[in-house]
């Protein structure tokens, strides 16, 4: 197993792989002051499980292009804060990641909380 803990700005990326190659990623936060971005190192690789476990933008910020460049088998977040829930809490706006994040939460309800 290999768990790879990302330098990013002030936010998290995780990644954890198993041995025969099942990806678990924590959150998809990004570093511009480098640069590096989740979309980028892992694009076009499949991810198994993304786990977003704080719904604010730096644990976000590369959502949007993340989930055009990979293929996210599986979506997970805090089962407490629906979709509508989450866009009702960010009525003072929100930036690509966390625009993003209620589409993307919508697509897997039910495949996993």
């Amino acid at each position: 197993m290999q768990i790879d803990i990302h330098d990013v700005d002030h936010g998290a990326c995780v990644t954890v792989t198993g041995p025969r190659g099942h990806r678990l990623m924590l959150d998809c936060g990004q570093s511009l002051s480098r640069p590096w971005f989740p979309s980028i190192v892992f694009g076009g690789q499949l991810i198994n499980t993304l786990l977003l476990t704080n719904l604010d933008e730096d644990h976000v910020e590369d959502l949007e292009d993340l989930w055009k460049s990979t293929k996210i088998m599986a979506l997970g977040s805090n089962p407490t804060v629906s979709a509508s829930a989450l866009k009702f809490m960010k009525t003072s706006g929100m930036r690509p990641g966390v625009y993003d994040g209620p589409g993307c939460l919508d697509s897997f309800r039910g495949r996993i909380s």
